[in-house]
């Protein structure tokens, strides 16, 4: 049950972030703020957030294509989410700086 739960809240949450990146791509307006608000809503930054491994701390740095925008990420598992967020729910990939 609980398994079944979870699938359904992650591709509830996949198909809104898509739906909201198709979005606001067809404006081409997307900040680093929207952005770091949809993946903080993701399951992969949940899974990382409820992880009991310690991550190295320091700062990573990515810039989003075709977006140009810069998005800056405190420790390495924190990147790790993200890099899976952008591969697995959007159209982006990522530059590091």
């Amino acid at each position: 049950m609980y398994l079944a739960l979870k699938k359904v809240i992650k591709n509830f949450l996949a198909i809104t972030s898509l739906c909201f990146f198709i979005s606001c791509q067809s404006n081409n307006v997307i900040s680093n703020e929207e952005l770091l608000i949809e993946f903080r809503k993701s399951s992969e930054y949940l899974e990382y957030k409820k992880s009991q491994e310690y991550f190295s701390q320091a700062l990573v740095v990515y810039r989003v294509e075709p977006l140009g925008i810069i998005i800056s990420l405190s420790n390495s598992g924190e990147a790790k989410a993200f890099e899976t967020y952008i591969a697995n729910n959007t159209v982006y990939y990522l530059k590091k700086t």
